[in-house]
């Protein structure tokens, strides 16, 4: 594997894919040994022009010769095209390079709602700032998918409207929710509601590998109930533990707990 010498990318500790595929660089020998170095560690005249605030929102790659920085999708296509050329050329095609920052960009700015972790006291953070099209984005995707995964469970246990009731599930849960956060900004509205409809895609993911595996095999974990109980329990711990880390109200917890059992259909509970 050719090593792209003496360049350094500044990642975020605290993000487990970027931890992962920084790793993966300097495991697979994309990069050398001081291929990555911490965020939270870097000062701003340590690696010459680099932007820090623009390295919370896209990864920096610093040449450490000659000081040059490059970000975001352009650091990635860096390191994987010295390695691998054919893939720096079909990346930098326009239509293909446009379509991956874009793709780049959502992911990036929606990744401490994807996975929210404690903050580390005393050190510099690397949270993206706010951007409210791509977390509105995601938060329609969110529902999309999650809309699908439900609708599957509702099918198979015989419900006759399963998108139609899935939709309003969504529209009620959301009225209720956000009637508890009527004083709060937008931004903690929609950062709130963005981690939320986390939950609710980590519960439809579940509930599409429990649908797939029951057409597939015929597989059943006892009762369709039992399944169903797994996947609200598993969304309710989240749930919970996503608000204390957001520093808001029990009552967030205690009333969508409340809503998503008492929305289901009498023969799923």
């Amino acid at each position: 594997m050719k090593t792209l010498q003496d360049h350094t990318l500044i990642y975020d500790k605290d993000c487990p894919l970027c931890v992962g595929y920084t790793s993966a660089f300097i495991n697979t020998g994309m990069l050398d040994k001081e291929g990555r170095h911490p965020y939270s560690q870097t000062s701003s005249d340590q690696f010459g022009s680099l932007d820090m605030e623009r390295a919370k929102d896209e990864i920096a790659l610093v040449n450490r010769g000659t000081g040059t920085v490059t970000y975001g999708i352009d650091s990635l296509l860096k390191v994987l095209g010295n390695a691998f050329p054919p893939i720096e050329r079909m990346g930098n095609w326009r239509p293909i390079h446009l379509l991956s920052q874009k793709i780049y960009s959502f992911i990036s700015f929606n990744r401490k709602v994807i996975i929210l972790n404690a903050a580390n006291k005393g050190q510099k953070s690397c949270d993206p700032s706010y951007n409210f099209t791509y977390r509105l984005l995601f938060i329609i995707l969110s529902v999309a998918i999650s809309i699908i995964g439900f609708g599957n469970l509702l099918k198979i246990v015989g419900y006759e409207t399963p998108t139609i009731s899935m939709v309003a599930f969504f529209i009620g849960i959301m009225v209720l929710q956000l009637s508890f956060l009527t004083k709060k900004s937008l931004k903690t509205i929609v950062h709130y509601t963005g981690n939320m409809m986390t939950i609710f895609l980590i519960g439809s993911i579940l509930a599409l590998a429990y649908t797939s595996l029951h057409h597939l095999s015929g597989f059943v974990v006892r009762t369709h109930k039992t399944m169903v109980f797994i996947i609200i329990l598993a969304m309710f711990v989240e749930h919970a533990r996503r608000v204390n880390l957001l520093d808001l109200s029990p009552s967030l917890t205690i009333s969508w707990l409340f809503y998503t059992t008492f929305f289901l259909p009498e023969h799923i509970i």
